[in-house]
């Protein structure tokens, strides 16, 4: 999102020291000036460019147009996010892709 690294809001893990240091900087993660729902990408943003942590690459998400779901989609990540979230015909497309590649 806007050139900001994060791990996909859908359920991650963080290590204790982590959390301390989000719970310590809360008033940093506050000026970023996100709306309260992109909690995910503050902290993200916190991480990456304030504390220099990487997110691994396994925990990212990817947006999906529900009508362009290529033949060749990477199944490497966590998490397919539909534009639409009233597609369920694009989260079929997804797991018979990711049923046809294992």
């Amino acid at each position: 999102m806007n050139g900001i690294d994060f791990a996909s809001g859908s359920g991650y893990f963080l290590s204790k020291d982590l959390v301390e240091q989000i719970v310590k900087n809360k008033e940093v993660l506050y000026n970023y000036g996100m709306p309260g729902w992109c909690d995910d990408v503050m902290i993200g943003k916190f991480v990456t460019q304030t504390l220099g942590v990487q997110i691994d690459p396994s925990a990212k998400r990817i947006d999906l147009d529900p009508n362009d779901i290529p033949d060749d989609l990477d199944m490497s990540f966590y998490h397919y996010r539909i534009l639409n979230k009233g597609d369920a015909n694009a989260l079929y497309r997804i797991h018979e892709l990711k049923c046809k590649n294992q």
